[in-house]
């Protein structure tokens, strides 16, 4: 899901409408039931993860194709229009690289 709604309000909706399971954590989660700060999570722990437009500005293109393969329910808040783009190019050519490489396989 790709929102311009504030963090928590994307991660409700998500919750609420399927797209990050409710059997699923994000990182915020595991810390808060393991009792320890958001640093101290490994991120591919989480099968869900929250992105914040913010974060997503600072990512290179090759972090964002490492957010896109590592987790399989990813919200992205608080993005602009261009993000948004930036969202969809991103995960189209990962979905092509996928498909490609269970082709030649």
């Amino acid at each position: 899901m790709v929102t311009g709604d504030h963090p928590i309000t994307a991660k409700a909706i998500s919750r609420a409408v399927g797209i990050i399971s409710q059997d699923t954590e994000t990182v915020e989660d595991i810390a808060q039931r393991v009792g320890v700060p958001l640093e101290e999570v490994n991120p591919r722990d989480a099968k869900a993860c929250v992105i914040h437009g913010t974060d997503l500005k600072a990512m290179s293109s090759a972090e964002i194709d490492a957010l896109l393969g590592n987790h399989t329910e990813i919200v992205f808040a608080r993005t602009s229009p261009q993000q948004k783009i930036t969202v969809v190019e991103g995960e189209h050519d990962v979905l092509n690289r996928k498909i490609l490489q269970s082709v030649l396989c």
